[in-house]
Formats: C-alpha cells, structure tokens, sequence
C-alpha cells in the first residue's frame, strides 16, 4: 500500500479531535508499542485503501499505515507484513479536495516529485521520511536513530 500524502504531522489527531485511542499520540510512539508488544496491529483501526494507476493508495489512515510500515520494517518476525484494510472507490475527494472548505486533496504524493509515487511520507515536524529506508527520496527515515536501538523479535524458524 502506497502513501497519498506527500507529508504528514508526526501526532494523531492533530487538525481535528477525532475521538480515536491514538488522537494525541506520536506515530513514533505507536511504533515502539507495536515493536515492544504492548499494542498489536489489531488495535491499529482500519484504513481505507483506493486502487489507483495500478496501485493500492492509503485514502485514510497514513499515519497508521507509516506506523505500521515502520513496525513492519523493525519487527524481525513478520507480524506486521499483513494488514487489514477496507477497500474503497477512489472518489472526487482523493483526486481533488473539497476547494470550497479549503481541503487538499488526498492524492499529494506528486508535490514529494515524480519519483515518489507515494513510496514515501515526509514527517513535516522532522523532515524526515518513511518509506525511504532503502536510499529512496535521499531523506533519512523518520525514528531510524531510535527504532535501531530496540531489541527485535527474531523470525520462528521454518518447521519442517
């Protein structure tokens, strides 16, 4: 699943109270109690996905789906490879925003240029990225120093 936003606020809930577990919270946050056992991903809520030019889009919820990604990229064990999510028709809103109440469209990732296609989100507070954990968008990954510094889950071997 690819990122719609071009960049992203680091802290859940941040333009508007939502009334979600996570409204308040820091992507990093999430990620360390995902890492550490305390939260799974079946307490990280449902985000909508949208097909568009060939590829699956995060409609709602890429803050979730940075965290999840980040996890997914520090969890040597794989419990965060697979994700649920709802699929959704891409609509008027992801390709365009509501420009009469000021909302942006969903679909931003082309202001992060042609290369980006929505690989990666930029954290605005840090400047740092997700995604781009492999040298991709010449940015350093957001929460890398730290993540780094925790004790991972190694993978079961292979029965059989």
């Amino acid at each position: 699943v690819r990122f719609a936003h071009d960049a992203q606020s680091e802290i859940f809930g941040s333009s508007r109270a939502r009334g979600s577990p996570q409204d308040g919270q820091s992507l990093l946050q999430l990620v360390v109690e995902l890492l550490a056992g305390v939260k799974g991903p079946e307490d990280v809520p449902i985000f909508e996905v949208c097909r568009h030019a060939g590829a699956w889009f995060c409609r709602s919820g890429n803050r979730r789906l940075a965290a999840l990604r980040l996890a997914s990229r520090y969890a040597a064990d794989g419990r965060f490879d697979r994700i649920s999510v709802r699929v959704v028709p891409p609509d008027q809103i992801f390709f365009h925003g509501i420009p009469s109440k000021g909302k942006r469209p969903k679909l931003t990732t082309q202001l992060n240029g042609p290369m980006c296609e929505g690989r990666w989100m930029v954290i605005r507070e840090t400047g740092e990225c997700v995604g781009c954990g492999d040298g991709l968008g010449g940015m350093d990954e957001f929460g890398a120093d730290l993540l780094a510094l925790l004790p991972t889950r190694s993978r079961p071997a292979p029965s059989g």
